[in-house]
């Protein structure tokens, strides 16, 4: 019994030790730089996530979104970021992220690019950019293209409780 009582406090501990917040977001728009084709710019999705640390923040995200393709994308990734810069009461963020997103109909170009796959779903990393202003951020993410475009920036909006 003891023993029990003080893993679990242990546990507590450890879990209260640094920040927690839950977020909810959407996906809003991309842009693909240098594109050969037009794409589906309107990337309307749903995302959640969870944070932890205080200035250096790290997590996980998950969510989907209607692509480039206009087919529906879902993905999960980890990130971390670190404040850059403060502009008034705006926070600017800046950070890294690496998930693995559903494309089952480039699977096969994506490994022939080295990159990693996993059923249908392909390996993507890149940079991220961060607004926050209390609770909500503005948030851009880019990484290099798989097709027809050089680099892919995506936009979301978020909300932590």
């Amino acid at each position: 019994m003891i023993r029990a009582t003080l893993i679990a406090t242990a546990a507590t501990m450890a879990s209260t030790a640094t920040a927690q917040q839950a977020f909810v977001g959407v996906n809003i728009t991309s842009w693909h730089v240098n594109a050969s084709r037009d794409f589906n710019q309107n990337n309307i999705g749903l995302l959640a996530g969870m944070r932890w640390g205080e200035k250096l923040q790290y997590g996980f995200e998950a969510g989907f979104f209607q692509n480039s393709y206009n087919a529906k994308t879902t993905y999960a990734l980890g990130f971390a970021d670190y404040p850059i810069a403060q502009i008034g009461a705006v926070q600017l963020r800046g950070g890294v992220w690496a998930g693995m997103f559903e494309y089952p109909a480039f699977t096969t170009k994506a490994y022939a690019k080295g990159l990693p796959i996993w059923g249908s779903y392909i390996g993507a990393a890149g940079l991220s950019a961060t607004a926050r202003l209390n609770k909500f951020d503005l948030q851009a993410k880019v990484t290099r293209g798989l097709t027809n475009a050089n680099a892919i920036v995506t936009l979301q909006m978020m909300r932590s409780f």
